[in-house]
């Protein structure tokens, strides 16, 4: 769930309700200013720490494992790409293949002895 908005809408809906009682009931220019601004500030505080429970009951933690490791989403499979990055291993931000490349050949070869 998308929480951004939530403290600009609540400190939206608090400042206009403020200023339309305000001028209800006929105050004047800069009592009407200071009691807005004192409400966007106020409401504004109370839809952050709104946001902050809204993103902890929508968004929670991954539960632990038997073994004490948080369980992670799975990209891929060991050995896959990430989405997006198919075809770039071993390669550079040019594109070129990377000098470790082949070292993992001479690697194997020296295994093998």
């Amino acid at each position: 769930m998308k929480t951004s908005h939530v403290p600009v809408l609540c400190m939206l809906v608090a400042g206009i309700t403020t200023f339309v009682l305000d001028i209800v009931q006929g105050m004047n220019f800069s009592t009407l200013l200071r009691d807005f601004l004192i409400s966007l500030v106020c409401f504004f505080i109370i839809g952050q720490i709104a946001k902050v429970f809204l993103d902890k009951a929508f968004n929670p933690k991954p539960e632990e494992t038997e073994e004490g490791e948080k369980e992670d989403f799975p990209v891929g499979e060991e050995g896959e790409n990430p989405p997006g990055e198919e075809g770039a291993e071993g390669m550079t931000e040019g594109g070129e293949a990377s000098a470790n490349e082949g070292d993992a050949d001479s690697q194997e070869d020296t295994e093998a002895f």
